[in-house]
């Protein structure tokens, strides 16, 4: 304040800054002079500081600077004769609002920090904040005792006393300065009668150990905290003793945008904030139930930096994701960082920013990092605190650490997705010889520690590569019992809960990262016990034989074999196809039918599959349907709220949500397909089975790299909907793939063989979908099978990156290659495939046979036509089929760069290589006739070409969306 008073710019710098850093800031500000703390830390700090600006900024003049002032050189003692002292009031000069009053910095996670000029106009802003709340601070007594004046809530605190009237609690003044610790800041504030306290969340959870600081806590108006997430269950401790605990979230580039104590928030919501009306607030979806933040300029809150624009508005992009509140709309809860998202190689995402925070709070833990982009899976780089250092070159001592710290790491495993979890074996220790740097708020400078340890990273994926569950003791011998007894220990370890023998791994939640584990614990036992050489065994076993009683034959035959056994021929893979369709075909019989008797009467849908993209545009189109009465839409279970989940599908793809989600033809229900009732409560079963007139079957599992085997829960919801199709005598449309036409001789919409439909298990379950339902018909099942081809983006452009093609045009960019193919494309746009499914409602069917319908283009384009596009829009060129897969597969090999065509790798090695010999679209699709399907559906009877302003269309998208550069 005395700075500002005397007309003078000031720039609080924050001392956690390396010496290079301020250099950065003095230099890039043209600071005049330097006040510098008297204590010798900050006397080097400064000392280094002019040193590096000397080669920084050569031609500049280095700043003057002297010893900061402390409370004697300022004030007279109360001994003397204050009259004696003749001092001249400083004149007040006038100042344009816009003019820079003082500056503050960022943080500076990723490189140096960056000066931010903060304006009058902002710091009456900031003054204006407390009444935005719902708290009259007047004579208040805030705890300020841990806000340094170089954080943005420092500087607002002269700017609150100013606004409100409120009293500030501090330490007092002196050198060296009070270090804020959980003790001396709690009795400071118990001393001075503090009503609210202000605190960081490792304060809180200190202060939660102890029942009398908890007990007092509960007496004070409020305990805010911030700078980053407050342990779950310390919060609901808190919360369930009393305790008023708020989350304050600003920034340096805005301001606090949080309400200070708002009163409509409750205690079950500690963990959530809603924004103050001061900030004008616009929501930039970013899929999986993640919005950005983005702060638009308005008269009560102007961002002090502009780096966008939201409907011609000067905006400011924060980076920060949230969560809405599943049931308060306004409600909103900080996930994470844009920039901190890890992205694998599988498409998945990883945000560290929770998983961090658990491990953070182990005892042993100084600071936590994650890394994995552009990897399979997810690993985190630990900094011991430092009675913990040692050398993580010790095996033993790693060792050791790891287990210390192991339970800490299964709490943040059980809050992770499964793709995010962590093995004991990715667990990185930092060397004491290079050690982490920090930001002034304390928290690693991410991108610079994960720069320094890029080697010892690279080298722990390749140890993992080959290393696998070490604490499962080996086969001293091989028989069939002492197999199954180390494969079911293996299974059961990887998947974390026992499964029966004969159970389907990935109907117990293996995915493919379990599947690798998996794979690479029995390879490992095979090499050191068996002698075998692992070279010769398919990289896919676990996908072939998915239970363990099916691996146990497998490992066997290898231990004794010493090779691979022969993988299953087309004959074997039939005869399972055959077995399913058996199976899942059993005691179907004609049943009671409950039907309306009128071809005429309004429709009811059950639907599946609608947060999926085509089923998005079914549910969009079915609302707007005048003859649709109802919509029925079950959606798997998850942890997320049903609405939400759909709300965010439907916005994903350019939809109006709020409009198709506020009709009342809609009803969204929680749902399991593969139970007797669908998971849903039997008075909502009742009402569905008493009503339902129509329904439309998309959901299903997509995994290329699963056995046909491994989609059995998939059969049974589609079994069950077909008991319920046949009860009701409800028209089933069941949604196909045209991959079920993979070998097939001809194109007709006729039923085919198993042989039309060999090549994965994905195919191969909708040919024995398709069994199933052509097996039913005798039982008065009336059935329409849509062969659904592939769909381009909706009107906005929206299409998901992880499909192949937006794979593939991603590499093309990366490669500046586009491959050449001869054939056509018969892509349908989401928006008419939606309508053509509503169409097909109104297929006729009959009893005696299913109709199969084909939902392919009618009138394909060449490929030729879309590729020349792509080359001129990524300045590429036209290559051969071969040479795109050279440099695909060079990157894998390479590891150095995260591209979505990397997991898709086996796809694009068959499809770039189908034989020509049969009419064949575009990289070796059938050729399929859309006779009856244009009969029935007009809308693919008017179905427009691709254009190019398609393609530019998708572009645009996967440039807004990051997966390509502007």
């Amino acid at each position: 304040m005395s700075v500002l008073r005397v007309n003078f710019v000031a720039f609080p710098i924050s001392p956690r800054n390396s010496a290079a850093a301020v250099a950065h800031l003095l230099g890039t500000v043209g600071v005049d002079h330097v006040l510098v703390g008297r204590e010798v830390a900050m006397q080097d700090l400064m000392t280094g500081a002019l040193q590096q600006l000397k080669s920084l900024f050569p031609s500049q003049e280095p700043p003057t600077f002297s010893p900061v002032f402390i409370f004697e050189d300022l004030y007279v003692p109360c001994n003397e004769d204050a009259h004696t002292l003749q001092l001249d009031e400083l004149p007040l000069t006038s100042v344009d609002l816009d003019d820079t009053v003082y500056y503050l910095h960022s943080s500076g996670s990723t490189n140096f920090p960056k000066p931010i000029a903060l304006s009058h106009l902002r710091w009456i802003q900031a003054a204006q904040v407390p009444w935005f709340g719902d708290l009259d601070w007047t004579d208040k007594v805030l705890s300020f005792h841990l806000m340094p004046m170089s954080h943005g809530m420092g500087t607002s605190l002269p700017a609150w006393t100013a606004s409100t009237g409120l009293v500030v609690a501090a330490f007092e003044p002196k050198v060296p300065a009070i270090l804020p610790t959980p003790e001396n800041v709690f009795e400071a504030s118990r001393l001075t009668s503090c009503d609210v306290l202000l605190c960081v969340p490792a304060f809180a959870e200190a202060w939660s150990r102890r029942p009398d600081y908890v007990q007092w806590l509960a007496s004070r108006s409020g305990l805010i905290y911030g700078g980053g997430p407050l342990n779950h269950k310390t919060g609901e401790y808190l919360t369930a003793q009393g305790v008023s605990i708020f989350s304050m979230y600003g920034m340096t580039e805005v301001n606090t945008l949080t309400p200070l104590i708002p009163s409509k928030t409750t205690n079950e919501e500690w963990d959530h904030f809603c924004f103050s009306n001061q900030v004008k607030c616009h929501w930039k979806p970013h899929g999986d139930n993640l919005f950005e933040l983005i702060v638009m300029d308005n008269p009560h809150c102007s961002p002090g930096v502009f780096n966008t624009e939201v409907d011609g508005v000067r905006s400011y992009a924060t980076s920060d994701l949230f969560i809405p509140h599943p049931t308060k709309p306004g409600c909103w809860q900080i996930h994470g960082r844009v920039d901190d998202q890890i992205i694998h190689s599988t498409g998945e995402k990883t945000n560290p920013g929770p998983l961090e925070s658990i491990l953070n709070q182990d005892p042993h833990v100084a600071a936590a990092v994650m890394f994995g982009q552009g990897r399979f899976h997810a690993g985190v780089l630990i900094e011991p605190k430092p009675t913990f250092r040692f050398d993580p070159s010790d095996k033993v001592k790693l060792a050791e650490f790891r287990n210390s710290i192991w339970p800490t790491v299964e709490q943040a495993n059980e809050h992770a997705p499964q793709h995010s979890r962590i093995f004991k074996e990715m667990v990185l220790i930092a060397s004491p010889t290079k050690p982490f740097t920090y930001t002034m708020k304390g928290t690693a400078r991410r991108q610079a520690v994960l720069r320094v340890y890029s080697d010892e990273i690279s080298e722990l994926y390749d140890i993992f590569d080959e290393t696998t569950q070490s604490n499962i003791p080996l086969p001293t011998f091989w028989d069939m019992a002492s197999t199954t007894t180390f494969v079911r220990a293996v299974v059961n370890s990887v998947l974390t809960h026992a499964i029966e023998d004969d159970e389907d791994i990935f109907q117990h939640g293996g995915d493919s990262l379990q599947a690798t584990w998996i794979r690479n614990s029995l390879l490992r036992a095979l090499r050191d016990s068996a002698e075998l050489d692992s070279r010769t065994v398919t990289h896919n076993f676990v996908y072939d034989h998915p239970t363990i009683e099916r691996l146990s034959t497998y490992v066997f035959s290898l231990a004794v074999g010493g090779m691979s056994p022969e993988e299953p021929d087309d004959s074997a893979r039939k005869a399972v196809m055959a077995d399913l369709v058996k199976k899942y075909s059993q005691e179907m019989s004609a049943q009671l039918r409950r039907s309306d008797g009128s071809e005429g009467a309004a429709k009811i849908v059950l639907l599946t599959g609608s947060t999926g993209s085509l089923g998005s545009y079914v549910l969009s189109r079915l609302i707007e349907h005048p003859d649709v009465s109802h919509v029925y839409a079950l959606i798997r279970r998850g942890t997320v709220d049903v609405h939400q989940r759909q709300k965010v599908a439907l916005e994903n793809r350019g939809l109006d949500a709020t409009a198709i989600l506020q009709s009342e033809k809609v009803t969204l229900l929680e749902a399991d397909l593969a139970q007797e009732v669908l998971g849903v409560n039997d008075s909502v079963f009742d009402v569905i089975s008493n009503t339902v007139t129509h329904i439309i079957d998309i959901a299903w599992r997509v995994d290329f790299n699963l056995s046909v085997s491994s989609f059995q829960t998939n059969l049974k919801g589609m079994r069950n909907m077909i008991n319920l199709a046949i009860r009701r005598d409800a028209h089933y449309v069941f949604a196909s793939t045209v991959a079920v036409c993979r070998n097939a001789s001809h194109g007709h919409e006729e039923q085919v063989s198993a042989d039309a439909a060999l090549g994965n298990g994905y195919s191969e379950s909708k040919w024995v979908a398709e069994e199933i339902i052509c097996a039913s018909t005798p039982a008065g099942l009336r059935a329409s099978i849509v062969r659904v081809g592939q769909l381009s983006g909706g009107p906005s452009g929206a299409w998901s990156a992880r499909e192949w093609f937006p794979s593939l045009v991603e590499a093309s960019s990366h490669f500046k290659m586009v491959p050449d193919d001869d054939g056509v494309v018969s892509w349908v746009p989401l928006r008419a495939a939606g309508q053509a499914m509503v169409d097909f409602l109104n297929s006729p069917s009959d009893a005696e046979n299913p109709r199969f319908l084909h939902l392919v283009h009618p009138r394909p384009v060449p490929w030729r036509m879309i590729a020349q596009i792509l080359v001129k829009e990524l300045d590429a060129s036209l290559v051969s089929s071969k040479d795109w897969l050279y440099a695909l597969e060079g990157v894998v090999q390479g590891r150095t760069q995260h591209l979505n065509a990397l997991v898709l790798l086996p796809f694009f090695k068959a499809v770039l290589s189908e034989s020509k010999e049969k009419a064949k679209e575009a990289f070796g699709a059938n050729r399929l006739s859309t006779v009856r399907s244009q009969a029935t559906s007009r809308h693919l009877q008017i179905l427009d070409l691709l254009e190019e302003k398609d393609v530019l269309m998708w572009l645009e998208y996967w440039k807004r969306q990051g997966v390509l550069s502007d």
